[in-house]
């Protein structure tokens, strides 16, 4: 029986972009995603502007100028994340109460090769961060959650290792 591997569906953020007031070198660093700051911060503290963690925080609480923990970058809601994944093969089965699973609090996306679960509590236009992804076929969910990474902008990382893929 083949392992059963779960990822992270996560938003790619972009590298900031350089500030004018920065020299030619600083601009070119920052430009490559690297901040010589940086260096001695452990990984999760380091802007390198990777994987679905931004800088500043997103949404509701933060001031302009604040200076906040880390917040993830939302991947979409979970209607524009259906209609995402809908042009491959990766639905919901149409059970339960709004047609997205019988488990309460969990949207669930079947497709070839994995299982996609989306935190869901019954408002399809809430922004979500991100999702589970279980792959139970190597062969055929890679090509597939691959193109879908690409239409959505997103990455999958595995929490294991934090490699990242799509």
């Amino acid at each position: 029986m083949a392992k059963r591997r779960m990822l992270i569906l996560v938003r790619y953020a972009q590298p900031p972009a350089p500030s004018d007031s920065a020299d030619e070198s600083d601009a070119d660093d920052t430009a490559a995603g690297f901040d010589a700051s940086d260096a001695d911060k452990p990984k999760s503290e380091r802007k390198t502007g990777f994987i679905g963690v931004g800088g500043t925080a997103v949404g509701s609480g933060a001031s302009a100028g604040s200076a906040t923990a880390p917040a993830m970058i939302p991947i979409g809601s979970a209607r524009e994340i259906v209609r995402t994944f809908a042009p491959f093969n990766i639905a919901p089965d149409g059970s339960g109460p709004h047609g997205w699973g019988e488990t309460y609090g969990m949207a669930t996306l079947y497709g070839p090769g994995c299982v996609v679960e989306l935190p869901y509590n019954g408002e399809p236009d809430n922004e979500l961060s991100q999702a589970m992804v279980s792959v139970t076929d190597d062969e055929f969910a890679w090509p597939v959650l691959s193109r879908a990474c690409k239409a959505g902008n997103w990455k999958l990382m595995d929490p294991d290792s934090g490699r990242t893929f799509g």
